[in-house]
């Protein structure tokens, strides 16, 4: 599998009530792997993760860097990531 980099952004936090992500903060996964090196959270939540993986692998699977996809957590929705591919080579 080629190189790729995913990028998930926080673009919405529901009445600033998530005590992990505020909106903007970024969470970078280089083939496969999570790298704080460009992220701008040093914690995440782990819950996130059940929320963004089946999208996150969907995309790299299809290579497509034109799309993003936007996911709710499922803690009641109070955070929205945007999750794209942002690099392929």
């Amino acid at each position: 599998m080629p190189d790729q980099e995913v990028e998930v952004s926080v673009v919405d936090v529901k009445e600033g009530k998530c005590p992990h992500y505020k909106v903007g903060d970024k969470l970078v996964f280089k083939n496969q792997v999570f790298d704080p090196k460009w992220s701008t959270v040093d914690v995440f939540c782990v819950h996130s993760i059940n929320d963004i993986y089946d999208d996150m692998m969907r995309l790299r699977k299809g290579q497509d860097i034109t799309k993003t996809v936007s996911v709710p957590c499922r803690d009641k929705g109070i955070c929205t990531f945007e999750i794209r591919l942002t690099r392929s080579e």
